[in-house]
């Protein structure tokens, strides 16, 4: 044996007892050895990264409650907010066109009634924006925002709501102006100039044409 190494010289490994025969049984035993089975009810982990939880998806419809109730109060509260303030001014600008025609209080009040269709239409944009704008604020203030994104709740999720109601609050205004304003607009434009004003329906139909 040590005549054999002396023969290998440095640097060489020994021979496998039994030599290429044994090295090629042991491939061959590899071979037919057989393969673990995944476990029953395992599928590989592809796309793990892309998939949905079901958590999640359960959080999504509780997001978009909480966004929308957040959305809706502000938006009410700007809404009546912006509409008291256009009245109010709207009074005092024509306060001494009343006060010189003598105008009935009860003409007043049917006159602003009748125009608040109108007033409706004009500041529902805004109130919208104060109302996403504000409801968005609200949540970053109380750091639900962190909170949310920490469950995997994406921005996304968050601003669909907004946009779904933006999409229907438009939709009810087109509406609302198409029907509504003109009937309501045709009874405000007669009390100013019948009841305050106190024109003639001649005039009223040669000076301006309401009808």
């Amino acid at each position: 044996m040590a005549a054999e190494s002396r023969a290998r010289g440095p640097g060489q490994l020994p021979f496998r007892a039994g030599g290429p025969r044994a090295d090629g049984a042991t491939a061959r035993a590899r071979a037919g050895r057989p393969r673990s089975a995944p476990a029953e009810g395992r599928r590989p982990s592809r796309g793990r990264g892309l998939a949905v939880s079901p958590g999640r998806r359960l959080l999504a419809p509780v997001v978009a409650r909480h966004v929308t109730g957040e959305f809706l109060r502000v938006f009410a509260l700007a809404l009546l907010a912006f509409v008291a303030i256009y009245v109010i001014v709207d009074f005092f600008d024509r306060f001494d066109s009343f006060l010189r025609h003598e105008a009935p209080p009860d003409a007043m009040v049917r006159y602003f009634l009748f125009k608040l269709p109108l007033v409706v239409t004009q500041v529902t944009p805004f109130a919208v924006l104060a109302g996403a704008l504000v409801g968005l604020g609200l949540l970053a203030r109380h750091n639900e925002f962190v909170a949310l994104r920490a469950c995997g709740v994406s921005v996304w999720q968050v601003a669909t709501p907004l946009l779904g109601l933006a999409a229907a609050i438009s939709v009810g205004v087109f509406v609302w102006n198409e029907r509504l304003v003109p009937e309501s607009a045709r009874r405000w434009h007669a009390i100013e100039d019948l009841e305050i004003k106190k024109r003639g329906v001649a005039s009223v139909f040669t000076g301006r044409d309401v009808w």
